[in-house]
């Protein structure tokens, strides 16, 4: 016959094996074209997955980051820690030597400091008098032959009453600026104690020592 005759049931089986059909006619074609795809899945998950490594490793450097910072938190609150404990040792052991030194060490250096004042006015006065005394002698005539001797002896005595009042003077300065040296360092205490978030109450025995060494 002139024309071609394709059966219905042959046309239908064939384009149901049409690729595998294409594939033993062409086989060169087939794998080219699924070597192309492939290729391109391959290169595309690559792609994901050099994306997903380089996330995973600015994840990595970030928790690193994190882990040292928290490191040096923990340190740095350990040592205010104990910053904070040696500074409220210091301000109990402070307060304990405030506390007994009004009674013990404190009062004993301000009787010392009370009495010197007190020896110190009374050498004044004997001073005073002596040299009334000397006066009186020098105006009194009918004594000028025998007063010599007793003006000689009355001068010794004052030059010496005025030295020892010098030596208590010196101490007694000696004495306020180790008392003035002690506030200080109180003082510094409680700033320190201040900038760490701990407020020291003002002692009342402190207030009434430093009234006495103003005084």
């Amino acid at each position: 016959p002139s024309e071609l005759l394709l059966d219905y049931e042959f046309c239908k089986l064939f384009k149901a094996l049409e690729s595998m059909v294409i594939k033993v006619v062409c086989p060169n074609k087939m794998n080219s074209s699924g070597d192309i795809t492939e290729n391109n899945l391959v290169s595309e998950y690559k792609d994901v997955i050099r994306d997903q490594d380089k996330k995973l490793a600015d994840l990595q450097e970030r928790y690193e980051t994190a882990v040292r910072e928290k490191t040096a938190l923990h340190q740095r609150f350990a040592q205010i820690e104990q910053d904070m404990a040696r500074l409220v040792d210091e301000n109990a052991l402070l307060r304990a030597q405030v506390n007994s030194g009004t009674v013990g060490v404190g009062s004993d250096i301000m009787l010392e400091v009370e009495r010197w004042k007190v020896e110190c006015n009374r050498k004044e006065d004997t001073i005073q008098n002596l040299e009334s005394e000397l006066r009186r002698l020098r105006l009194s005539p009918p004594q000028q032959q025998v007063i010599p001797q007793e003006m000689n002896n009355d001068q010794s005595k004052i030059q010496e009453l005025q030295a020892e009042i010098e030596r208590l003077t010196t101490d007694q300065d000696d004495l306020l600026e180790l008392l003035a040296d002690r506030e200080t360092k109180l003082s510094s205490y409680k700033e320190r104690l201040r900038q760490l978030g701990q407020w020291m109450e003002d002692d009342e025995t402190e207030g009434e020592t430093s009234e006495k060494i103003t005084a």
